[in-house]
């Protein structure tokens, strides 16, 4: 759903008294609560050179959920720890066991120890990239996503959330009472479609 009909959606909920220059950012604001949070987890497959430890997930990434190497999935580990069992930690090959994030801003994690195969080509012959498809030794990442257009299921808590900020504000249309009840029917509805 495209964030111009969330927005048209708005209006008309609340016969157009909402400032569309405020529900715009509420919008952005809400997408990206939910974007932090697992309403908009998705796998993304990353091909994996041997000998390379960083990788860096897709920009449309929040939060990083968790890696895959192969078929295993990886523990997130402290550098802390890695660095305290074994300070050339950062020299080892093998098979990844675990992966740690050095720097949280960017999003960027390596994979300990550093692997010592090349992911095989991503030839999808089944349509399962993920399934019979799913590329030997290339790594899968989980995580959530910002995103300007919204799944359809979204729409309606997105919708009354928004509304709840713009009535709770300071307006000459401000209505406690009807934020309140729009923020909780955004919440009922997040909970009877989420996680």
């Amino acid at each position: 759903m495209s964030q111009s009909d969330v927005l048209s959606l708005v209006q008309e909920l609340c016969t157009n008294q909402a400032d569309a220059t405020a529900i715009i950012k509420y919008y952005d604001e809400v997408v990206a609560d939910l974007g932090r949070g697992e309403w908009l987890i998705v796998p993304e497959l990353l091909p994996v050179t041997a000998g390379t430890f960083e990788y860096d997930p897709p920009s449309t990434i929040a939060d990083l959920k968790g890696v895959f190497y192969d078929d295993r999935w990886l523990y997130k580990e402290e550098l802390r720890t890695l660095e305290a069992h074994n300070p050339h930690w950062r020299d080892e090959s093998g098979t990844p066991r675990v992966y740690v994030i050095e720097d949280e801003s960017n999003h960027k994690f390596r994979l300990y120890p550093k692997p010592d195969h090349d992911s095989k080509d991503f030839i999808f012959m089944f349509g399962s990239p993920l399934g019979l498809d799913f590329p030997v030794y290339a790594v899968v990442v989980l995580m959530t996503e910002l995103r300007i257009d919204l799944p359809a299921w979204l729409e309606m808590p997105v919708a009354w959330e928004i509304l709840a900020r713009e009535f709770a504000r300071e307006s000459d249309h401000m209505d406690l009472t009807f934020a309140k009840i729009a923020r909780q029917l955004s919440q009922k509805m997040l909970k009877m479609v989420g996680p």
